[in-house]
């Protein structure tokens, strides 16, 4: 059947020349994203640019890898004494035609083999630092299932490098096998190195994949469990654990005394509670402020008090009685997030105010680090004008 040639001189110098023209492509969409300002940009330059990028470089890296497998392999060629031909037609594209200036060798690159399994541990190696990393990340969220994705990881990455590891182990081998450079005489062609290094950066791809995804799926749970994602306003309130009563309520009914005053109020001691957050709005007015208080130290109000900011309801004479919500946070710290609050703001309701500042303990990590509220509670009521 005879052995094929791959590459000649023709199909080289047409590599290097598409090589050039993707890099050039690359470049130009480059220089234009980082000199030129999109919003001042011609659609023109916006469309050539974005083709450079999305286009010149994924091509500049395959000819870059085909042009440097080019390259070795006719070195290699006129190492074991060939004359590369300038074009395929010259042998009929079968290297047994080529001529020869030496004495035929084989396994001149046998080699090959254990650089590929040394390249093989370096990249399963790296992709083992993805998944420490990804162990690092989450333990100190002390989410379930976390430890169990690494595990899961450490063996899939175990799995899609070994069969290659066994692969050139195997190919070492110069009974059995020969170099790809070689006339084939009933041995089996090895895995070039050029070869080697395309499939192991293919499965490193994978198994880099795989810790993105696992790293997403995993941020998801979390937020999903602890922050606010797919979560309505009733499932906030169905988790209130804190006993929160107020004498200024009578049947579900606000006293008038709260046009001026704050009401009163009165909530359980929780353990551990460094000191408690309230925060009272009017669900009728998107989420408006009216009572605002930080750093509670006292689990009971009375009627009138002067703990933080309070500002009484805004419902006109014969208006439809507004829903007004008191929620009280027990946290063990200073949020990890803070935000100015006035009276009178809007549009902050009480469960954002929960998963977007009270409840983090660390803003600065990638997703937010949950905990902070050990309980909260509430109070609400309708308060009409009757006057």
């Amino acid at each position: 059947m005879g052995t094929k040639l791959k590459y000649d001189r023709r199909s080289c110098k047409t590599l290097l020349f598409f090589l050039i023209v993707a890099a050039a492509f690359f470049a130009y969409g480059l220089v234009c994203v980082l000199f030129f300002d999109d919003n001042r940009a011609p659609i023109w330059l916006i469309f050539t640019a974005t083709f450079g990028l999305m286009i010149g470089g994924p091509l500049t890296l395959l000819f870059a890898y085909v042009y440097a497998d080019a390259k070795i392999y006719l070195g290699r060629l006129s190492h074991n004494g060939f004359v590369v031909p300038n074009t395929k037609a010259e042998c009929g594209g079968m290297l047994e035609k080529l001529s020869r200036t030496g004495d035929p060798v084989t396994n001149n690159y046998s080699k090959d083999s254990v650089r590929s399994l040394i390249l093989c541990i370096i990249f399963f190696l790296a992709d083992i630092a993805g998944d420490i990393w990804y162990l690092l990340k989450w333990s100190r969220y002390q989410l379930e299932g976390a430890s169990v994705l690494f595990v899961m990881l450490l063996i899939f990455h175990a799995v899609i490098f070994l069969i290659p590891a066994l692969i050139f182990i195997t190919q070492r081998n110069t009974n059995k096998y020969i170099d790809n450079v070689d006339i084939i005489d009933g041995r089996k062609p090895r895995m070039s190195i050029m070869s080697s290094i395309l499939l192991l950066t293919i499965l490193s791809g994978i198994g880099a994949f795989g810790v993105i995804q696992a790293n997403s799926m995993t941020s998801y749970i979390y937020k999903s469990k602890y922050g606010r994602y797919e979560k309505t306003h009733e499932d906030f309130l169905s988790g209130a654990s804190m006993d929160v009563t107020s004498d200024s309520l009578t049947d579900g009914v606000w006293n008038a005394e709260i046009s001026d005053i704050s009401p009163e109020l009165s909530f359980e001691h929780v353990d551990g509670a460094e000191f408690y957050v309230i925060y009272m709005v009017d669900e009728n007015s998107n989420s408006r402020l009216l009572w605002y208080a930080s750093h509670v130290g006292d689990t009971a109000i009375p009627e009138g008090s002067v703990t933080g900011e309070y500002s009484g309801p805004d419902v006109t004479a014969g208006e439809e009685g507004h829903n007004l919500t008191v929620y009280v946070y027990a946290l063990q710290g200073e949020p990890g997030r803070s935000i100015d609050l006035e009276i009178g703001d809007s549009s902050l309701s009480g469960d954002l105010y929960y998963y977007d500042i009270l409840n983090v303990i660390d803003g600065s990590s990638s997703p937010d680090l949950y905990g902070n509220v050990i309980s909260y509670g509430y109070v609400t009521g309708t308060f009409r004008n009757l006057s």
